[in-house]
Protein backbone atom coordinates (compact mmCIF):
# COMPACT_ATOMS: atom_id res chain seq x y z
CA UNK A 1 0.00 0.00 0.00
CA UNK A 2 2.66 2.37 0.75
CA UNK A 3 4.88 1.05 -2.04
CA UNK A 4 2.08 1.60 -4.55
CA UNK A 5 1.71 5.08 -3.24
CA UNK A 6 5.51 6.37 -3.14
CA UNK A 7 4.65 4.71 -6.68
CA UNK A 8 2.17 7.18 -7.58
CA UNK A 9 4.09 9.83 -6.70
CA UNK A 10 7.49 9.14 -8.25
CA UNK A 11 5.50 8.93 -10.89
CA UNK A 12 3.30 12.05 -10.59
CA UNK A 13 6.31 14.29 -9.79
CA UNK A 14 9.00 12.93 -12.88
CA UNK A 15 5.90 13.47 -14.74
CA UNK A 16 5.49 17.22 -13.58
CA UNK A 17 9.26 17.70 -14.41
CA UNK A 18 8.88 16.56 -17.61
CA UNK A 19 5.92 18.35 -18.67
CA UNK A 20 7.64 21.85 -16.80
CA UNK A 21 11.03 20.91 -18.65
CA UNK A 22 8.61 20.96 -22.39
CA UNK A 23 6.71 23.81 -21.30
CA UNK A 24 10.06 25.98 -20.86
CA UNK A 25 11.33 24.26 -23.61
CA UNK A 26 8.24 26.13 -25.69
CA UNK A 27 8.50 29.44 -23.94
CA UNK A 28 12.17 29.96 -25.03
CA UNK A 29 11.72 28.53 -27.95
CA UNK A 30 8.99 31.66 -28.39
CA UNK A 31 10.66 33.98 -27.45
CA UNK A 32 13.76 33.13 -29.42
CA UNK A 33 11.53 33.94 -32.53
CA UNK A 34 10.74 37.57 -31.03
CA UNK A 35 13.10 40.70 -31.32
CA UNK A 36 15.80 40.70 -28.86
CA UNK A 37 15.18 43.01 -25.53
CA UNK A 38 18.90 44.19 -25.71
CA UNK A 39 19.21 47.61 -26.79
CA UNK A 40 22.57 47.43 -28.65
CA UNK A 41 21.26 44.64 -30.19
CA UNK A 42 17.98 46.35 -31.91
CA UNK A 43 20.40 49.82 -32.77
CA UNK A 44 22.44 47.99 -34.67
CA UNK A 45 20.38 45.27 -36.31
CA UNK A 46 16.84 46.18 -35.80
CA UNK A 47 14.04 43.54 -35.51
CA UNK A 48 16.81 40.85 -34.80
CA UNK A 49 15.46 37.80 -32.89
CA UNK A 50 17.96 35.67 -31.19
CA UNK A 51 17.37 32.89 -33.27
CA UNK A 52 18.50 35.36 -36.15
CA UNK A 53 21.42 36.60 -33.99
CA UNK A 54 22.87 32.77 -33.19
CA UNK A 55 22.49 32.11 -37.11
CA UNK A 56 24.42 35.24 -38.11
CA UNK A 57 27.20 34.06 -35.42
CA UNK A 58 27.46 30.78 -36.44
CA UNK A 59 27.48 31.39 -40.10
CA UNK A 60 29.99 34.08 -39.81
CA UNK A 61 32.12 31.86 -37.70
CA UNK A 62 31.68 29.15 -40.16
CA UNK A 63 33.49 31.25 -42.59
CA UNK A 64 36.37 32.15 -40.40
CA UNK A 65 36.95 28.31 -40.02
CA UNK A 66 36.32 27.74 -43.41
CA UNK A 67 39.20 30.27 -44.45
CA UNK A 68 41.32 28.64 -41.86
CA UNK A 69 40.83 25.11 -42.71
CA UNK A 70 42.06 26.01 -46.19
CA UNK A 71 45.40 27.52 -44.80
CA UNK A 72 45.92 24.57 -42.57
CA UNK A 73 44.95 26.13 -39.67
CA UNK A 74 42.07 24.47 -36.78
CA UNK A 75 38.55 25.02 -37.07
CA UNK A 76 37.45 26.61 -33.26
CA UNK A 77 35.75 29.61 -33.70
CA UNK A 78 32.38 27.71 -34.49
CA UNK A 79 32.46 24.73 -32.52
CA UNK A 80 33.91 26.38 -28.73
CA UNK A 81 30.72 28.61 -29.11
CA UNK A 82 28.27 26.40 -30.06
CA UNK A 83 29.52 23.79 -27.12
CA UNK A 84 29.49 26.62 -24.52
CA UNK A 85 26.25 27.85 -25.14
CA UNK A 86 24.12 25.21 -23.44
CA UNK A 87 26.28 26.13 -20.35
CA UNK A 88 25.63 29.44 -20.79
CA UNK A 89 21.75 28.79 -20.57
CA UNK A 90 22.35 26.89 -17.86
CA UNK A 91 24.53 28.87 -16.10
CA UNK A 92 22.05 32.09 -16.80
CA UNK A 93 19.55 30.21 -14.94
CA UNK A 94 21.42 29.73 -12.28
CA UNK A 95 22.55 33.00 -11.83
CA UNK A 96 19.29 34.65 -11.70
CA UNK A 97 17.89 31.92 -9.55
CA UNK A 98 21.36 32.88 -6.41
CA UNK A 99 20.11 36.59 -7.20
CA UNK A 100 16.84 35.72 -6.11
CA UNK A 101 17.43 33.73 -3.16
CA UNK A 102 20.55 35.74 -1.77
CA UNK A 103 18.25 39.14 -2.35
CA UNK A 104 20.06 41.94 -0.76
CA UNK A 105 22.81 39.78 0.28
CA UNK A 106 26.89 40.52 -0.06
CA UNK A 107 26.70 36.45 -1.53
CA UNK A 108 23.97 38.66 -4.48
CA UNK A 109 26.30 41.74 -4.94
CA UNK A 110 29.25 39.60 -5.46
CA UNK A 111 27.35 37.68 -7.70
CA UNK A 112 26.52 40.34 -9.89
CA UNK A 113 30.00 42.38 -9.63
CA UNK A 114 31.52 38.89 -10.81
CA UNK A 115 28.92 38.95 -14.18
CA UNK A 116 29.49 42.69 -15.09
CA UNK A 117 26.26 43.42 -13.36
CA UNK A 118 24.35 41.91 -16.32
CA UNK A 119 21.33 40.56 -14.10
CA UNK A 120 17.45 41.14 -15.56
CA UNK A 121 15.64 44.37 -13.84
CA UNK A 122 14.76 44.12 -10.42
CA UNK A 123 10.80 43.61 -11.06
CA UNK A 124 11.24 40.89 -13.07
CA UNK A 125 13.83 39.16 -10.88
CA UNK A 126 12.33 39.79 -7.90
CA UNK A 127 8.78 39.79 -8.57
CA UNK A 128 5.81 37.06 -8.71
CA UNK A 129 7.38 33.33 -9.65
CA UNK A 130 5.84 33.33 -12.95
CA UNK A 131 7.72 36.35 -14.19
CA UNK A 132 11.20 33.85 -13.61
CA UNK A 133 11.17 32.83 -16.87
CA UNK A 134 11.19 36.00 -18.38
CA UNK A 135 13.74 36.92 -16.02
CA UNK A 136 16.00 33.58 -16.92
CA UNK A 137 14.81 34.56 -21.03
CA UNK A 138 16.98 37.89 -19.98
CA UNK A 139 19.60 36.69 -18.82
CA UNK A 140 20.35 34.24 -21.60
CA UNK A 141 20.15 37.31 -24.66
CA UNK A 142 21.82 39.72 -22.52
CA UNK A 143 24.39 36.97 -21.68
CA UNK A 144 24.82 35.66 -25.20
CA UNK A 145 25.22 39.26 -26.31
CA UNK A 146 27.63 40.20 -23.99
CA UNK A 147 29.76 36.71 -24.76
CA UNK A 148 29.43 36.90 -28.44
CA UNK A 149 29.49 40.16 -29.34
CA UNK A 150 30.83 42.77 -27.21
CA UNK A 151 34.18 43.77 -28.68
CA UNK A 152 36.14 43.20 -25.20
CA UNK A 153 34.84 38.93 -26.17
CA UNK A 154 35.69 38.69 -29.49
CA UNK A 155 39.21 36.59 -29.80
CA UNK A 156 40.81 38.66 -32.78
CA UNK A 157 41.17 35.55 -35.20
CA UNK A 158 37.46 35.15 -35.19
CA UNK A 159 36.27 38.42 -35.32
CA UNK A 160 33.03 39.15 -37.07
CA UNK A 161 31.52 42.26 -36.23
CA UNK A 162 28.27 43.41 -36.04
CA UNK A 163 24.87 40.84 -36.15
CA UNK A 164 23.70 41.04 -39.20
CA UNK A 165 19.66 40.57 -39.86
CA UNK A 166 18.57 38.50 -42.82
CA UNK A 167 17.02 40.49 -45.36
CA UNK A 168 13.12 38.94 -46.13
CA UNK A 169 12.84 37.60 -49.35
Amino acid sequence: MIGKLIGKLVVWGLLSVVIGVVSLGGFFYIKAGQPMQVAAAQRLAPGITYREFWADRIQRWTEIDDQNAAHGKGRACAIVPMVMQPWLIVSGIMEVNYVRSNQGTEKARQLIREINGIIPPDDLIYGPWWKLPDAWWWQIENGTWFHYYRSLARAWNCEVGAPHKPTQE
